[in-house]
């Protein structure tokens, strides 16, 4: 359609010079309209060059147009990107990981010396991964849903996630009655109420998918003790903890939980065992792992072991300065912290 507009205006323009015309600029964006014309002119005019007009200028005289032949730029090769498939599915599964779920902060505020999370990165993490915070909106559409889903025979229930943190894990029920929002959910049975812990938030994040509580209790279940922190307690600089933690033996969800577990806890996280790492956390006695921790003389401790430190603090309940009852949870000790 371009190109037979440009014809037609080439036509106009030229009409009145038809018997005169012997020479065509040609420009790139009317190739082909020119060279149409070129075929319909009675005199076939040759087709030069804009630098044709400026040397006759500059040289006072008519040149030969055999020396000014149009040069035709070809079209840059468009280089066609292969789209990066893996990384988009990968992307997309792990931002709705949340869809569809309810999301409600019980925080305890925990004493000294104890892990905190912060609450607005917390809700970054759930919203970034298509989670909802629990709102007066919120209820009154999980109202609605609910009356449609028992008129339909019921259905399955949305999840609300009560994450809660600080300790004070025995007084869930009694703060979910006072809370506003969570008790009319309680009451009018809207959603299943989940108790979860930060750690499980970014177990599932990790792990890109929602893992069961019970694959790890004491990590990811809210417990009635706060967890301890390590860091200004084991003599790290600058309030940092000198504990360097590896871990074998775990695999999937229940080492993810394990290994946020231990950073929550300000404790160094070593995804690769050194010659520096302090403690190696094993589940079984036997790998080139667990061998190569024996030969280094690093701790080598069952998950316990953490479990314990976390409860009672490094060196607490029965355990010596400077150490974090090491001794007690080595292989063949049946020591396990209670929930």
């Amino acid at each position: 359609m371009f190109y037979g507009y440009a014809l037609n205006l080439l036509l106009y323009v030229f009409s009145s010079v038809a018997h005169h015309l012997t020479e065509l600029l040609l420009y790139f964006i009317f190739r082909d309209a020119i060279y149409a014309l070129r075929l319909q002119h009675p005199n076939c005019p040759v087709s030069v060059s804009p630098w044709w007009v400026t040397s006759c200028w500059k040289d006072a005289k008519l040149l030969p147009s055999f020396n000014f032949a149009p040069q035709y730029r070809k079209a840059p090769n468009k280089v066609i990107e292969k789209p990066q498939k893996t990384q988009e599915v990968v992307s997309r599964k792990a931002a709705s990981v949340f869809r569809g779920t309810v999301f409600v902060f019980l925080r305890v505020a925990p004493p000294d010396g104890s892990v905190d999370f912060d609450s607005q990165q917390l809700e970054t993490s759930i919203r970034s991964h298509s989670g909802q915070m629990l709102s007066l909106k919120i209820v009154e559409a999980l109202k609605v849903d609910r009356a449609v889903a028992n008129a339909k025979d019921g259905s399955d229930k949305r999840k609300c996630y009560v994450m809660c943190w600080g300790g004070g894990g025995t007084n869930i029920q009694q703060q979910i009655t006072i809370h506003p929002l969570l008790s009319q959910v309680k009451r009018y049975d809207l959603c299943e109420l989940v108790e979860v812990t930060p750690v499980w938030l970014y177990t599932c994040c990790s792990e890109e998918r929602i893992v069961g509580v019970d694959r790890c209790p004491i990590l990811m279940g809210p417990q009635k003790w706060p967890i301890h922190l390590l860091a200004g307690i084991t003599g790290g600089d600058k309030g940092k903890s000198n504990l360097r933690i590896s871990v074998t033996g775990f695999s999937g969800s229940r080492r993810s939980a394990i290994v946020h577990f231990v950073k929550a806890m300000g404790a160094i996280y070593d995804d690769s065992m050194r010659t520096n790492t302090t403690h190696l956390i094993c589940r079984e006695s036997t790998g080139q792992k667990y061998e190569k921790a024996v030969e280094w003389k690093l701790h080598v401790v069952t998950i316990d072991w953490l479990y314990h430190i976390a409860r009672y603090g490094y060196g607490g309940e029965n355990g010596k300065s400077g150490f974090g009852c090491e001794s007690q949870f080595s292989f063949g000790s049946t020591d396990e912290v209670s929930k």
